[in-house]
């Protein structure tokens, strides 16, 4: 579902899709990362750079995260 938002450009209910799926997987690193990208590719790079910013405060090795991160940032 989150795919066929995104493919139609529909980033704020792939965001909220996202979001409800964190809910019942809180912590999960993969969905985080997911959404702090939605956000990035719905022009919220403010949003998106802080969630990655916890993100690899709580998980430094996850390389996908400060990858993310740091495009984000530059």
């Amino acid at each position: 579902l989150v795919s066929l938002e995104v493919e139609a450009g529909d980033f704020d209910a792939a965001v909220a899709a996202y979001e409800n799926v964190l809910r019942f997987h809180p912590g999960d690193m993969r969905i985080e990362n997911n959404l702090a990208m939605l956000h990035a590719k719905a022009g919220r790079d403010t949003t998106a750079a802080a969630q990655l910013e916890q993100l690899v405060a709580r998980h430094p090795d996850y390389g996908s995260a400060r990858v993310n991160y740091a495009q984000i940032l530059y």
